[in-house]
Parts: C-alpha cells; sequence; structure tokens
C-alpha cells in the first residue's frame, strides 16, 4: 500500500482547450516493501498536468495526464553474501508518467479518485480527494 498526497488546480477554463479543462498538479507518494534481509522504499515525486473531459454528470470528472517526476529508491539487503553481490533494482530515477483516472463526488466537497497509470510510475490507485 502506497500513502501520498497532491494537490491540483485547474490553469485554464472549459472551451480553452476543447471542452475540458487543464490542471497542473504535485504529488508525493511514499511505499516501502521489507522482508526477512531485505528492505526497499520507493518516494515518487512528480508534477503532472491532467486534462479534465466535459461529462453531463457534474458527480463525474474524468482525466488523463501525463506526468514528470523523480523516485528515491532506498533499498538494503542484510543476507547472506551481502557484500558480494548487488540487489539493486535500479536506484533512484527520473520517470515519465500517463495515466487515465475518475473521481466520483458523492458530496459537493469530497470525491472517490481511482487512476492507473500506464507508463512510468503510477500504479492503479484508489483515494479520497477533498475540494477546498
Amino acid at each position: 500500500i502506497a500513502f501520498g498526497g497532491m494537490v491540483e488546480s485547474p490553469i485554464t477554463n472549459p472551451g480553452t482547450v476543447g471542452p475540458g479543462r487543464l490542471a497542473i498538479a504535485a504529488r508525493i507518494d511514499y511505499y516501502s516493501y521489507s522482508v526477512p534481509d531485505f528492505s526497499y522504499s520507493w518516494i515518487p515525486i512528480g508534477v503532472y498536468c491532467d486534462y479534465h473531459f466535459v461529462i453531463n454528470d457534474p458527480k463525474w470528472d474524468l482525466f488523463a495526464g501525463l506526468g514528470l517526476g523523480y523516485v528515491i529508491v532506498s533499498e538494503s539487503y542484510s543476507g547472506p553474501d551481502a557484500g558480494l553481490f548487488n540487489y539493486a533494482y535500479g536506484g533512484s530515477t527520473v520517470f515519465v508518467a500517463l495515466q487515465v483516472g475518475a473521481r466520483y463526488f458523492f458530496s459537493p466537497n469530497m470525491a472517490l479518485r481511482a487512476e492507473w497509470g500506464i507508463v512510468g510510475y503510477n500504479p492503479l490507485g484508489i483515494g479520497l480527494d477533498f475540494k477546498l
């Protein structure tokens, strides 16, 4: 399970770039995994530009977007022959992400969010969004 946070702000009005609107977002997540002798953590930090499609139901917000970021990878292995082998998953790196998703507003200021990353970092994600 990954934990994280995101802030998003619209940068265009509907009709400026097609019927939808563009929004920019900043996001940070944290994921860790450990088993005996091995631990791994992943902290992706990214900026996303999402296109929010206009549909006739105000409870739904469908979007697709691109992201660019940096993932900080930390790992350790303390098992047999720990000093002889490189157990790295690839280390920290820049990533490019393509994502699609939807929000369902069950109140004017709260929505259930589901998104899926097609490329780069963005696993299947489910979360709760708040509108300020």
